[in-house]
């Protein structure tokens, strides 16, 4: 599945996953740049307390997302979604 990011760009929810939903350089994007995922708290102090809090509201829903794949995973481990038209 892809996320759509507020710039108007596109992410893969697995990548998203991996670095917990914490933004990284755009250049490291394109291998430009091998940077760390920026710090929550250097976040907060260039960005508005809004722009802040949605994007610790997007996390959260990306936490709340894997927990119910992973639990969905569990109770229905043999379960399998078609890739073209997603149902099952």
């Amino acid at each position: 599945a892809w996320t759509m990011l507020a710039s108007g760009s596109h992410v893969e929810h697995g990548t998203l996953a991996a670095r917990a939903g914490r933004l990284i350089c755009p250049y490291a994007v394109h291998g430009d740049c091998a940077s760390s995922p920026i710090d929550d708290a250097e976040l907060a102090r260039h960005t508005p307390a809004s722009t802040f809090a949605l994007h610790l509201r997007a996390r959260e829903r990306l936490r709340e997302h894997d927990s119910l794949q992973a639990s969905l995973v569990a109770l229905f481990p043999d379960a399998r979604q078609c890739g073209r038209c997603s149902l099952g």
